[in-house]
C-alpha cells in the first residue's frame, strides 16, 4: 500500500465512513477521485494533503513530503524528499517511514471540527519558488 491509500485509509477510519464514497462526500471530492488515490493512478495534489493533514492533525509538510516522496520516479528525487522529511522531526517521519496504518483513538475536537465543516475552508493558493543551482 502507497503512501496516498494509506492516509485515505486513516481518513475512513477517522471519520467513520464506510465507504470510499462516504469519504469522497466528507472531504469534499469526486468518488472518482477516491477511486484514482486508491489504485495508485493519483497522489494526493497540495490542496488535499492541507485538507487530510487538519483532518488527521498532522504537520501538512509532512504530509507534502510523504506524497512528494512517493511522487517521485528517481531514485535520488525519492530519497531527498525522503531525507526532508527525517528534517521535519522524528514525529512527521512516520508519515512515510514505517506507516503502520493503525490510528489512535481520534480526538472529539478534531472529528466534531470536520463534522462542523470547519475543515472546509477557502482554497489555498501555494506558490513555488525554484532556485537554479
Amino acid at each position: 500500500m502507497n503512501t496516498t491509500q494509506e492516509l485515505i485509509e486513516q481518513v475512513k477510519q477517522l471519520t467513520g465512513a464506510r465507504s470510499d464514497y462516504a469519504v469522497a462526500k466528507r472531504m469534499g471530492w469526486s468518488t472518482s477521485k477516491i477511486g484514482n488515490y486508491r489504485t495508485g493512478r493519483s497522489q494526493l495534489d497540495v490542496d488535499s494533503c492541507f485538507a487530510v493533514a487538519e483532518l488527521l492533525g498532522k504537520d501538512p509538510a509532512a504530509i507534502i513530503a510523504a506524497v512528494e516522496a512517493e511522487r517521485a520516479t528517481k531514485p535520488e528525487a525519492r530519497e531527498a524528499w525522503k531525507q526532508r522529511l527525517k528534517q521535519l522531526g522524528g514525529v512527521a517521519a512516520t508519515v512515510v517511514i514505517g506507516m503502520s496504518g493503525a490510528l489512535p483513538a481520534p480526538g472529539n475536537a478534531a472529528v466534531a471540527a470536520h463534522d462542523n465543516g470547519a475543515c472546509h475552508r477557502q482554497p489555498l493558493t501555494v506558490f513555488r519558488t525554484y532556485i537554479e543551482a
